[in-house]
């Protein structure tokens, strides 16, 4: 769910999940043209996640910058495609270790717009 905080500048809250993983975060957007039926952008993302498997459990978060665009298929429903480097950190509540590390992310998304874009 996105919402314009004003002209040109979303927020966003998103969720993901899979097979034992959930992760929820928020989403900074700066839409370089705004009005365009398609629309580039660039932003910043921060989640908190939780992990489960047979050999581990544990959270972590991600810090992460990235470019992109948007198709809108009206004024409020939009495609979105961006890429970028992320910073991830995992911790396993069984055993303390840590993981961490850059990795390139890719997001595919369907949108839904409250206020303006």
């Amino acid at each position: 769910i996105k919402y314009g905080i004003k002209r040109g500048h979303t927020l966003e809250i998103k969720s993901q999940f899979g097979e034992n993983i959930f992760v929820i975060g928020t989403r900074y957007y700066n839409n370089f043209n705004p009005d365009d039926k398609i629309v580039l952008l660039s932003g910043c993302e921060v989640d908190y996640l939780t992990f489960k498997s047979e050999q581990s459990s544990g959270n972590g978060f991600v810090l992460g910058g990235f470019v992109g665009g948007e198709y809108f298929i009206s004024p409020k429903f939009g495609i979105l495609l961006d890429v970028g480097p992320a910073y991830i950190k995992l911790e396993d509540k069984n055993t303390s270790e840590l993981v961490s590390g850059v990795n390139f992310v890719a997001n595919f998304g369907l949108t839904y717009y409250f206020g303006g874009r």
